[in-house]
């Protein structure tokens, strides 16, 4: 259900990044098999049913909210289920308990919260008709045969709580995938797809199955794409894992990690040099007179954290993302974000550049007040915060060094 593959990319692209969109997708279409009413009625599947609710839901809640929302929008809507609405409104009130309990624990929830308000004042906008035209005429062929596994439903069944299904799914698939960076492939769609096909194939009437005897087909065929360009890629990409291929990734704590060049040789190309950059800087930040401590950089990501085993700097976020998660007009103060912070890793070849630029025009400022430039190696600028009375944590002259490759 969900493979090392963004929806929407080929199977010979780098597997990176935004893991939570695949996972999104697969969770979500576990959640809308609830739609269909239990084989076996009893308190045993009763509590199986709400258990997997809550865990599915929690997890779309936390790892990305627009999955989230659809969760719980969709938990809503089944309470209007006279059969089975006793299962949403437990599922509800354990998730809100399970939300509570992460607060309690880690102070998470309100923690996730402000950066949904910092994100939403960045790109939380509703999009326009254009966009979401545009969007759908990207995925028109899997919402064209998504509209015929409906229109089928309706004509059997001529349900008002179908049509509200129908469109549900429609309209959530096409609002998530334009929040989305990977914008083909509603997965959602085909698992709909097959909740409609299941419906109908268990109706007791004769005339209702002659109705949907041909949608398992329809459903094979709407399914076979996805099917097949998963199990090519997991097979790929495992093949790859189990050969050892490729570049390994020059920090201690990414050398699990390969970088193999398939069909897109630019890419490689790019995330080769990006590679090498943090050996470059690693071997910087072992050359300082004290050994380096929360790191933060002005980059998409800082990998240097997790990378070297180093302890976060309090109130560092693990990636930036300028126009998404922050810009000029919105975005942390320097004082929650760097207060904390004993290194600042200034990149000269940054992995994503208008977020660089953007990082180092806003905090700037507070740079150069509280921190001085202590080496700059051939990737990167380095800048340790400076220590009134304290020569060894910082220095003022800046030692110009080129580094080997590897750290």
């Amino acid at each position: 259900a969900a493979v090392p593959l963004n929806p929407g990319e080929g199977i010979a692209d780098l597997s990176f990044a935004m893991f939570y969109n695949r996972l999104g997708w697969a969770a979500l279409g576990f959640l809308l098999v609830l739609y269909l009413p239990p084989r076996q009625d009893g308190r045993r599947q009763f509590q199986l049913d709400a258990l997997c609710a809550t865990v599915l839901t929690l997890f779309l809640l936390y790892l990305k909210i627009s999955y989230g929302l659809v969760a719980v929008a969709f938990l809503l809507f089944l309470l209007t289920d006279r059969r089975q609405w006793r299962l949403p409104l437990l599922v509800l009130a354990a998730c809100a308990a399970g939300c509570l309990l992460v607060e309690l624990l880690w102070r998470g929830t309100t923690a996730y919260l402000a950066d949904l308000r910092l994100a939403g004042a960045v790109s939380g906008d509703l999009p326009d008709l254009q966009r979401l035209t545009s969007i759908l005429m990207l995925n028109l062929a899997d919402v064209a045969v998504y509209l015929i596994f409906g229109a089928v439903l309706l004509l059997a069944r001529r349900s008002f709580r179908d049509v509200l299904f129908v469109g549900f799914c429609g309209a959530t698939g096409i609002l998530i995938i334009e929040q989305n960076f990977q914008i083909v492939g509603i997965l959602t769609l085909a698992a709909s797809a097959a909740v409609m096909a299941s419906a109908l194939s268990d109706r007791p009437s004769l005339r209702d199955r002659r109705i949907g005897a041909g949608l398992p087909l329809l459903l094979a065929i709407l399914m076979l794409p996805v099917a097949s360009q998963n199990a090519a890629a997991l097979v790929l990409h495992s093949a790859v894992g189990v050969m050892r291929g490729g570049e390994q990734m020059w920090l201690p704590g990414f050398e699990g990690i390969r970088l193999v060049s398939l069909t897109n040789e630019g890419l490689y190309r790019n995330f080769s040099r990006y590679n090498q950059s943090l050996a470059d800087g690693a071997a910087a930040l072992a050359a300082l007179d004290t050994p380096p401590e929360r790191v933060v950089v002005f980059d998409f990501v800082g990998p240097f954290t997790a990378g070297l085993g180093l302890q976060p700097a309090r109130g560092d976020y693990p990636w930036y993302h300028w126009g998404r998660t922050i810009d000029d007009d919105v975005h942390p103060a320097a004082e929650d974000v760097l207060a904390d912070a004993e290194v600042i890793m200034e990149p000269k070849a940054p992995i994503e550049h208008w977020t660089a630029i953007g990082m180092r025009r806003i905090y700037g400022a507070y740079l150069e007040e509280d921190f001085r430039l202590a080496r700059e190696s051939t990737d990167w600028r380095i800048y340790v915060r400076e220590r009134s009375g304290s020569g060894s944590s910082a220095n003022t002259s800046v030692t110009k060094q080129s580094t080997s490759a590897q750290p």
